[in-house]
């Protein structure tokens, strides 16, 4: 006769209660590992059509230095 595993003598509700909260704790582990180089994206700030009106009054030139950084060997820093 072969052994039931542990999940097959659950009720339904019990096994998907289990679910949902493995479900959910890995969401809560990914979530700082997803944005924990949100820093590093201040240049996504430069595609933003609400800022474009005060960009020409003063240029947000953290978020240009973090092109730079970021991918700075693909431009030609000088003339942008």
């Amino acid at each position: 006769m072969r052994k039931r595993s542990l999940t097959q003598l659950q009720d339904p509700q019990e096994r998907y209660r289990n679910l949902y909260m493995a479900i959910l704790d890995n969401i809560l582990e990914q979530i700082p590992r997803r944005f924990s180089n949100l820093e590093s994206m201040l240049f996504l700030e430069l595609a933003n059509p609400e800022k474009f009106d005060d960009m020409r009054q003063v240029f947000p030139e953290e978020a240009f230095q973090s092109v730079l950084k970021s991918y700075g060997h693909h431009f030609d820093s000088g003339r942008l």
